[in-house]
């Protein structure tokens, strides 16, 4: 099944995996989504990888993805699925804490 047969299988509630990509070409560590028979539908944004990495390092299982609604064809393929992703980060870790989110101007 490619990727954009996945998208037109889930509904909202489905339970999605999430995977590192150690090798991914344009960011070279990125969080996939995918299907539970492990087809990608997508990644997860890329400001959100060093908080999503610090807390699967902390607790591989605690992060979680969740199909939270679907938008139907003509929709694009990167806007088709709304993904909730829960989980636990580490103590004393600040979520959008990383050099990204400092101010450009004070």
């Amino acid at each position: 099944m490619a990727a954009q047969s996945a998208l037109t299988t889930v509904k909202a509630g489905d339970e999605l995996r999430v995977a590192l990509e150690l090798n991914n070409p344009a960011t070279r560590l990125a969080l996939q989504v995918q299907t539970d028979d492990y087809h990608r539908v997508g990644w997860a944004p890329r400001y959100l990888i060093e908080d999503l990495n610090q807390a699967i390092d902390e607790s591989p299982d605690a992060v979680c993805a969740k199909v939270v609604k679907v938008n139907p064809a003509p929709a694009p393929a990167n806007q088709r699925i709304l993904v909730e992703l829960t989980g636990r980060l580490p103590d004393g870790h600040s979520l959008m804490s990383s050099s990204d989110f400092q101010l450009l101007v004070r």
